[in-house]
């Protein structure tokens, strides 16, 4: 995998509840809407895991955005079919807590 931008590995680190911000979940889904497999350096969709495993809550307060991230999951399952059935698997492994920003 190439080397991921400091930017997308910033945005995957932004992505935990307890530093989440609106702006953090609108940059990534429009990110992901353009590249529903889109990586911050750990696996193809790693940054759309990082989302799905965000709590039921956030989605609850941001209902205006949810319609819009179940279309980025839909497009992600349908581009991962497409992928080896090597790096198809790498979906679900585990995520980091952080990555490093180089």
């Amino acid at each position: 995998m190439s080397r991921p931008s400091t930017h997308r590995c910033r945005l995957f680190n932004s992505l935990s509840t307890d530093r989440l911000e609106r702006g953090t979940l609108v940059t990534a889904i429009e990110l992901l809407e353009r590249e529903p497999l889109a990586s911050a350096g750990e696996f193809p969709g790693d940054l759309l895991r990082r989302l799905i495993d965000l709590p039921s809550r956030v989605w609850a307060a941001e209902t205006d955005l949810y319609p819009r991230y179940r279309e980025v999951v839909r497009a992600a399952a349908a581009a991962r079919r497409e992928l080896p059935a090597a790096a198809r698997g790498t979906f679900w492994r585990a995520l980091p807590s952080q990555l490093a920003e180089e």
